[in-house]
């Protein structure tokens, strides 16, 4: 009976060991009420969407841990970054504040790249992970024991990152990091939000980072996290940056000890594949940059293979007294008054580049530059060219070639005397350069408007000063093509050309008559008079004066009405030419008639040199001192003769070049 006894006794602690005693219910956080069995010595937890795992501990209070395999998390949120990192030694640990991982991640392994990039020594990083059924956050802290890191990205230039934290990061589903973590720019969240885990397995790295973008900045502090491609194994750094960005890549040197141009919440992102000499893609978003207060959109790019970098700011419109003042109180210069204040610039681009770049295909020399439109009229544009080096000074100008040439034409086509030449004068029409310049360089100070043509073949070029006038302008140019357009006048006006020829032909003649007729009358009063009873008295009075009187009267007729001659015959035909003013109708007709009026002037004074050398009068006398005064008297008798045929000619060319 006792025996039996025993046996029933042995067999109910038996089925009682193996029977799952009742479940209980405990609370966790972020689980909410949990059913908990007990099997044995351990307790089996039933994880909403995670899996069931067997734990040991207590659950009054609740401690329970449970070691397990990387492949029994498969269903964690995250599990195909978990398995890539290579987890070992898993331990999880569930209490009232919830589940968590406990484990450590080999660096000699699949962390092995970006181990290297850090440098870190240690054989093993320990890492903690908060988990929820709906998401799962890990940490590990990368610099535990370490000083700061200092990473040189692009030797070139000088582009560094200065690290003082940094931690292994794997966020996903709900936000489960704590108050104490790393803050990240809502773009890079927006970012890691988009990435399919299953498909781009990647792990962030949240740092503490100021950037130094070039050798020309300050370290800048950022909010930044990294992400870290377990496939490609690229490091990626995204964030903003905090701190005032002044006078960015080099233009402290543009603007010594002034604040030019100020970046402010700048977003950057750098890609870098470790083991590579130089980042794979660097690059930085500014939405808005401010140029001297003024607000401007701004692209940066880099070139990381080429040490190479360029910044482009951009604003639809800004007034000529807003990049006057940029002028002044950037560089310290005041420009000269040549543009009017209220002038409009639109489409203006700030460009920079330390040493050279582009910014998408545009290239960009070294230096600073300014590049726009001008509207200087309803009808005249020009194209900004701002530059300004580290050391020399800076130069303005505002190209207006283009829409230049069409308000000449314009003109040329309702011009009274052009409009005859519109058609060879838009064929041969070439501006090199109209363009106002301006400098405020070391050595030179000033502005004005620099014009350089072409036109018929023949080069002309000339600077207007003053202030910028469009209509001043026009007028300058039009003005030139007249003065250069003589012999097309002449072609085109054949007519006047024809007369003009004529009229001088004919008084060649008429004064070729005149000097024949004072050569006969010289020859007779030579031969009629005898000088040797004569005193020296009575041929000074008499002789010397018959001799040049008779020879002077003929002369004087016939050389007066030589160029009358000349203007009746020209005067047919020259009223025909007009211009837009009555000086520019003078230069026109000058142009047509000089040629062939100087050619009959030179032929006439020609003539009169001859009667003012004759030397007749000295035979008249036998002592040298009566000759020279004899040879004084007639030359002074010939010159008054001479001079007055000279005013009367003058009269006429006046009254021809303004005839009506």
């Amino acid at each position: 009976m006792l025996y039996k006894r025993t046996i029933l006794l042995a067999l109910s602690v038996l089925v009682f060991s193996i029977l799952p005693a009742s479940a209980q219910q405990v609370s966790v956080k972020r689980f909410g009420s949990l059913q908990v069995t007990q099997q044995g010595q351990n307790w089996l937890v039933a994880l909403p969407q995670l899996g069931s795992f067997s734990f040991q501990g207590t659950i009054a209070p609740l401690n329970l841990e449970s070691k397990v395999q990387t492949e029994a998390l498969a269903r964690f949120p995250g599990y195909s970054v978990l398995r890539r990192i290579g987890l070992e030694n898993v331990t999880l640990k569930l209490n009232g504040e919830g589940l968590s991982i406990v484990s450590r991640i080999d660096t000699r392994k699949h962390l092995k790249p970006i181990v290297r990039l850090f440098n870190i020594q240690a054989p093993f990083i320990e890492v903690t992970a908060q988990v929820a059924p709906g998401g799962l956050s890990l940490r590990g802290d990368l610099m535990f024991a370490r000083r700061d890191l200092n990473l040189l990205l692009i030797p070139k230039l000088g582009t560094r990152l200065l690290v003082e934290r940094l931690s292994l990061a794997l966020d996903v589903g709900v936000e489960l990091a704590g108050d104490d973590e790393p803050k990240i720019s809502e773009e890079a969240k927006k970012k890691k939000k988009l990435i399919n885990l299953d498909v781009t397995p990647v792990v962030s790295v949240q740092a503490a980072v100021k950037v130094q973008p070039t050798q020309w900045d300050k370290p800048l502090s950022t909010l930044t996290e990294f992400s870290y491609n377990l496939v490609s194994q690229e490091l990626t750094l995204a964030g903003t940056m905090t701190d005032r960005w002044v006078n960015p890549l080099g233009l402290s040197r543009v603007f010594r000890n002034r604040e030019g141009v100020v970046f402010e919440n700048a977003a950057f992102e750098i890609g870098w594949i470790p083991g590579s000499p130089t980042p794979t893609k660097l690059g930085f978003g500014i939405e808005t940059a401010k140029v001297l207060d003024l607000v401007f959109g701004a692209l940066v790019d880099f070139s990381p293979t080429e040490g190479q970098l360029a910044f482009q700011a951009k604003i639809n419109k800004l007034s000529f007294n807003d990049l006057a003042n940029i002028v002044t109180r950037a560089f310290g210069k005041r420009m000269p008054n040549v543009i009017p204040g209220d002038l409009a610039l639109h489409d203006v681009e700030v460009l920079f580049s330390p040493n050279g770049g582009k910014v998408g295909e545009l290239e960009i020399s070294q230096g600073f530059a300014l590049k726009g439109e001008a509207r200087l009229s309803k009808a005249l544009n020009g194209k900004i060219d701002f530059t300004a080096n580290f050391d020399d000074g800076l130069i303005l100008s505002v190209e207006m070639n283009n829409s230049m040439r069409q308000l000449l034409l314009d003109k040329v086509r309702g011009h009274k005397a052009l409009k005859v030449l519109v058609n060879r004068i838009t064929s041969t029409l070439n501006l090199r350069r109209i363009a106002i310049d301006l400098k405020a360089m070391r050595s030179e100070f000033g502005g004005g408007v620099a014009c350089d043509l072409t036109v018929f073949g023949k080069r002309v070029n000339f600077t207007l000063s003053g202030s910028f006038n469009p209509d001043k302008l026009v007028d300058s140019i039009i003005d030139k093509i007249v003065d250069l357009a003589g012999d097309e006048f002449k072609a085109a006006y054949r007519a006047v050309g024809n007369a003009a020829k004529a009229a001088g032909n004919k008084g060649k003649q008429v004064a070729m008559r005149a000097a024949r007729e004072a050569g006969q009358m010289a020859h007779d009063v030579k031969t009629s008079v005898k000088h040797s009873g004569h005193s020296k008295n009575k041929c000074m009075k008499e002789c010397v004066p018959r001799y040049a009187n008779g020879q002077r009267r003929k002369m004087l007729d016939g050389t007066n009405e030589a160029v009358r001659e000349f203007y009746l015959e020209a005067r047919k035909e020259i009223r025909g030419i007009e211009g837009e003013t009555v000086a520019q109708t003078r230069r026109l007709r000058e142009m047509m008639l000089r040629d062939e009026w100087n050619d009959l002037l030179r032929d006439i004074d020609a003539k009169w040199k001859k009667v003012y050398d004759d030397d007749e009068v000295e035979n008249y006398f036998v002592r040298g001192g009566s000759e020279k005064e004899a040879r004084k008297k007639y030359r002074g008798l010939i010159d008054e003769s001479w001079n007055s045929h000279k005013n009367y000619r003058n009269t006429l060319w006046s009254q021809l070049i303004n005839a009506q």
